[in-house]
């Protein structure tokens, strides 16, 4: 289908997929659920406001200025409605339970308990949307949003003339770990907040589970560079990289998803981005973990 860059969209349906700690796709026949029932979702990203400085002389004049750019934080959601109240959404986006009779029937919803984290590594979103340009069908989009964090959006109201509408509210951040999807199908990498294709087919029929077959693991991490050298009186930084090799075979960036530790903090710091900054002369070991996996830098500080 060639793009067009026009026309209306009108939201179809939803795929919503239950993530592991690493934030692969669950296996699973009861980890992945689509369903027609979606209204609508309003969505954007969100910045974070880069640094001013200002300096000036001993008069008080303005001599330097400068605004550093803004960076980009995360993805917001607001507005996510359904238009019933069905209790494996709820379960899903903010977690729960599924009250079903004996004969295992759903017929209810439990809230989460109060202290408890219902979802604590979240779930994914998949939206599919339908496109009419000059009042025709002209194929649809699919949206991805590879890990997203949901709850109750203010109060639900249950009235005699208004319907109600569950709504949901949160964010969403990058998950490489997403790999090709639930359903293994999705070929565009999912190291960003979220992103669409155009595409011609529209999967989802009705409420329904999806069986997640193949989960995406980390094999190995590899930091580069493997040593680095640093001279404490020229202020020397070193950036590292991370790459994690996943269980397809496939390798990935996740520099800025990976967690750092120093094991001689008097010798080095690095910081959550895997920037590595001399403190005192000596050596110490810069360590990368990702998905459960990790990797070290040896950092040498001289004087």
């Amino acid at each position: 289908m060639a793009y067009n860059g026009a026309g209306s969209l009108f939201a179809l349906g939803m795929r919503l997929t239950r993530l592991n700690q690493n934030g692969s796709p669950m296996v699973g026949e009861d980890n992945s659920y689509e369903t027609d029932a979606l209204v609508q979702m309003q969505f954007g990203l969100e910045y974070e406001e880069g640094e001013e400085i200002i300096q000036r002389n001993g008069a008080g004049r303005i001599c330097l200025t400068y605004k550093a750019p803004d960076s980009l934080k995360r993805a917001t959601i607001s507005g996510l409605q359904f238009c019933t109240p069905d209790p494996n959404v709820l379960e899903f986006l903010i977690g729960g339970e599924v009250i079903e009779d004996e004969d295992g029937n759903q017929i209810g919803y439990r809230a989460p308990e109060v202290g408890s984290e219902p979802t604590p590594s979240g779930v994914s979103l998949e939206m599919w949307t339908q496109e009419i340009i000059n009042g025709s069908f002209a194929g649809y989009y699919r949206w991805v949003f590879p890990r997203v964090y949901l709850r109750p959006s203010g109060d639900w109201t249950a009235g005699a003339s208004d319907a109600l509408v569950p709504e949901f509210e949160g964010f969403g951040t990058q998950n490489a770990n997403w790999g090709d999807g639930p359903v293994n199908d999705w070929l565009y990498g999912s190291d960003r907040v979220w992103q669409y294709i155009q595409t011609d087919t529209f999967p989802i029929t009705g409420p329904a589970f999806v069986e997640v077959e193949t989960e995406l693991t980390v094999t190995s991490v590899a930091v580069t560079p493997p040593t680095a050298n640093l001279d404490l009186s020229d202020n020397e930084t070193q950036q590292l990289q991370v790459m994690a090799t996943m269980s397809d075979a496939s390798v990935r960036d996740v520099t800025d998803m990976a967690t750092y530790t120093t094991e001689v903090p008097a010798t080095c710091t690095v910081s959550t981005d895997g920037l590595v900054t001399p403190v005192g002369v000596g050596e110490s070991d810069v360590t990368a973990t990702y998905g459960g996996q990790n990797d070290v830098c040896v950092v040498t500080v001289v004087a």
